[in-house]
C-alpha cells in the first residue's frame, strides 16, 4: 500500500489522527497509580541504593537480593493501604 496515501506527506508520527491532545488541565489523561504500585517503586529504589551500597562496600553480590526483598516490602504496605483506602471508599458509599 502506498504510505503517502494511508499517512500523508508527513508520515505517520505526524498525522493529526496520531497525535494526542496534551493540554495540562486534561483531567482524563492523567493516571492515579495505585499505592501497590507506589510501594514497589519505593522498595525498588531503596532495596538498590541499599544492595548497590552494601556491594561496593564488601564485594558480595548477594546483595543485590536487597532489591527484590524491598519489592516484597512495598508491594505488602502498599497492598494494606489499598485494602484501607478501599474500606473508607466503601464506608462512605453506605452513608
Amino acid at each position: 500500500m502506498n504510505l503517502i496515501k494511508r499517512y500523508g506527506r508527513k508520515g505517520f508520527f505526524r498525522s493529526p489522527r496520531n497525535v494526542k491532545n496534551n493540554t495540562k488541565n486534561d483531567a482524563a489523561s492523567i493516571r492515579k497509580y495505585s499505592y501497590a504500585e507506589l510501594g514497589m517503586l519505593f522498595g525498588i529504589s531503596i532495596g538498590s541504593v541499599i544492595g548497590i551500597t552494601a556491594y561496593s562496600i564488601t564485594g558480595d553480590a548477594l546483595f543485590f537480593t536487597l532489591t527484590g526483598i524491598g519489592i516484597i516490602f512495598g508491594l505488602g504496605i502498599g497492598a494494606v493501604l489499598d485494602k484501607r483506602q478501599e474500606k473508607k471508599r466503601d464506608n462512605k458509599m453506605r452513608k
